[in-house]
């Protein structure tokens, strides 16, 4: 926690972004992962609202622009804690981009029990995060089969 830390997320969600950029060269891409941030945070801003590559969240995709309310819930020697800390994250680039079909839903409180989580039901104090994807149609002719020598 803490302005330091923020500021070391945003820098490394520009630095990932960059990376894309270098390495996808156009094609759709796919980012999972625990960001340890708040959706209010500058790194959530930094990557679903920069020019290249464009990034959108596929859970807010499929909850009409709203990120789950947590990711994550636990019960600790100082409190109780949620937070929505993980993300998938898919390039959003108009005819040619990943269609998101659907997302599994997060456990609710009556899901978890009296502990939250780790429990024997949620296994970690992270919540899995799964969305069902359509890839868009690839742009090259399609397979041709040569026939052989024999006219087969």
């Amino acid at each position: 926690k803490g302005a330091l830390l923020t500021s070391l997320r945003n820098e490394q969600g520009k630095d990932l972004l960059q990376f894309l950029e270098q390495h996808r060269h156009g094609r759709p891409a796919i980012v999972c992962g625990d960001m340890n941030a708040e959706p209010v945070e500058p790194v959530y801003a930094t990557l679903t609202q920069s020019h290249q590559p464009s990034l959108s969240s596929a859970y807010a995709t499929v909850n009409d622009g709203h990120e789950p309310p947590y990711s994550t819930w636990k019960i600790r020697g100082d409190g109780e804690t949620k937070h929505n800390l993980d993300y998938v994250l898919y390039t959003d680039e108009g005819s040619s981009a990943l269609q998101v079909l659907g997302a599994l839903d997060h456990p609710k409180e009556e899901d978890l029990g009296p502990g939250r989580a780790p429990s024997f039901s949620c296994p970690s104090d992270h919540f899995s995060l799964v969305c069902d994807f359509a890839l868009p149609p690839l742009k090259r002719p399609p397979f041709h089969v040569e026939e052989d020598h024999r006219g087969r």
